[in-house]
């Protein structure tokens, strides 16, 4: 995902944390549209609210990581 460190800079530069979520929707080849039974992408920008709410406890863990210091 172009950009993303430019944004890791900007946010930690700002004394942000920054996540990196492309593991979470990416492959080092591409970006799969469907993972088991789930549609991943609705468009090129905004995952669907099924692979949200499945992403949802992951993106918790991050958030209280990145809140707690951990």
């Amino acid at each position: 995902m172009s950009g993303h460190l430019d944004d890791a800079t900007v946010t930690t530069g700002a004394g942000g944390r920054y996540a990196d979520l492309t593991d979470l929707f990416c492959t080092a080849k591409r970006g799969p549209m469907i993972v088991g039974n789930t549609l991943v992408f609705r468009d090129d920008n905004h995952v669907t609210t099924e692979c949200a709410r499945l992403l949802a406890p992951v993106l918790g863990t991050l958030v209280d990581q990145a809140v707690t210091g951990g």
